[in-house]
């Protein structure tokens, strides 16, 4: 087993992260239901549909993080 760098843990934890918020925006356009979020330091309640990056695909190439 090869060994892993920080930095490849790093984009292994941001693709993960990446691919489990798709799975939850997708899952609350198909109930309904709004995306709970921590944002500006407060809990909030957004649609689904503020994120319309996250395709049925998931959150485009998900291979890498944007911009690597």
């Amino acid at each position: 087993m090869s060994e892993r760098t920080p930095e490849a843990l790093r984009k292994l934890a941001e693709i993960a992260f990446r691919r489990a918020a798709a799975k939850v925006i997708l899952r609350a356009r198909q109930t309904g239901t709004p995306v709970i979020v921590w944002e500006d330091d407060q809990i909030r309640y957004r649609s689904p549909e503020d994120f319309p990056e996250i395709s049925a695909q998931g959150w485009g190439e998900l291979s890498a993080p944007p911009g690597e």
